[in-house]
């Protein structure tokens, strides 16, 4: 049974009338009977879902998914801006696949899932106009440069991301005296007062 729940959904959600017997769902029919003449008496009967309406509304269930998934990643732990442009480009991936899987969603569903990329892609292109976000992804020892020709960008862009770091450390640090520890001084073979920087 356990097997069954992890196969019907990532997050364990079952479709419990589809787990019924005949015999449960015709008790089931009779208990909700009282619940739908109060509704069709009250006038809400007219915005109960049909069948179509609750498709539509398990696709849109799946296609958030991958927006609850990021929000909940960025809100714990400690995120940083080398995480930031891997999961967008996850996201544009997992958008980009619902946006032509014409057999699986409704083309309501595609629509809004063709704004949702629009929207996406306003932001991806925002950190643009921050340096710091190419700087993070090219100086974090997993990405590095081979992030962007693993993610097929284009080689002028990854020439231009590689040489803003060069230029930001050029200009910005190059300068710069590296400060040691004693420790890394000493195996370093420079002496206290040469080439190094207190730190306290």
């Amino acid at each position: 049974m356990a097997a069954d729940i992890d196969d019907d959904d990532d997050e364990g959600w079952v479709d419990e009338v589809a787990e019924l017997t005949a015999k449960e769902r015709a008790g089931l029919e009779q208990r909700i009977h009282p619940v739908r003449l109060a509704l069709a008496k009250l006038g809400l009967a007219t915005y109960a879902l049909d069948e179509h309406e609750w498709v539509v509304l398990g696709q849109l269930r799946d296609v958030l998914k991958i927006l609850k998934d990021a929000t909940l990643f960025f809100s714990r732990g400690t995120p940083n801006l080398a995480m930031v442009i891997p999961a967008m480009d996850y996201i544009n991936e997992v958008f980009m696949t619902g946006m032509l899987d014409e057999e699986r969603f409704d083309p309501s569903i595609r629509a809004a899932v063709r704004l949702a990329k629009k929207t996406l892609n306003k932001y991806y292109s925002l950190t643009d106009t921050s340096d710091l976000y190419h700087i993070a992804m090219v100086l974090h020892p997993h990405h590095k440069l081979e992030y962007f020709r693993h993610a097929k960008w284009e080689a002028d862009w990854i020439k231009t991301a590689s040489d803003l770091v060069r230029n930001t450390y050029e200009t910005s640090y190059a300068s710069h005296e590296v400060c040691r520890s004693p420790a890394s001084a000493h195996a370093a073979n420079v002496s206290e007062n040469k080439g190094h920087c207190d730190l306290e």
